[in-house]
């Protein structure tokens, strides 16, 4: 009876295909890496959480609108550097502007009480976000209405 050639192995076929394998392993090994947004959560509360949107101008330019974001964070000891950094958007209907809590401990030893830093922060306004996510770590702190500025009359 004739070998079943659907199940005949060509060995410099598999040779070739063996030896290819690692090349694309490295091939996708080498591609650039995003950093991570979330980055890992140090603070211990956080509280007084603000957000509203501001016109700014710049040198007789007119104004646009900004996001501004405050608010406190506790972390467990002094020497922390505490921030805010613009997130990405929660496509929701209306979107969420996530803002992200950065809590950088010290590199050397601090006191060993805890620490209520007063933080701000000031972003482009997002296109139709009507409020803001305060996010840390994988997660969500706050959740705030963006107040936005009152009508001027002319």
């Amino acid at each position: 009876m004739p070998p079943n050639r659907a199940f005949t192995l060509n060995p410099a076929r598999v040779l070739a295909t063996l030896a290819a394998a690692p090349l694309a392993l490295l091939a996708n090994a080498c591609m650039t890496v995003r950093e991570p947004v979330f980055s890992p959560c140090r603070a211990i509360a956080s509280s007084d959480w603000q957000a509203r949107i501001e016109p700014r101008s710049a040198e007789g330019k007119p104004p646009l609108p900004w996001l501004v974001v405050t608010g406190k964070v506790t972390v467990p000891s002094g020497g922390y550097t505490v921030g805010l950094d613009l997130g990405p958007v929660i496509q929701m209907e209306p979107p969420v502007q996530q803002v992200l809590v950065r809590t950088d401990p010290p590199a050397e030893g601090a006191t060993q009480a805890t620490v209520t830093h007063d933080v701000e922060a000031v972003f482009p306004a997002p296109a139709g976000a009507a409020r803001v996510a305060i996010r840390c770590g994988d997660g969500i702190l706050a959740e705030v209405n963006v107040a936005q500025p009152a009508a001027v009359s002319g």
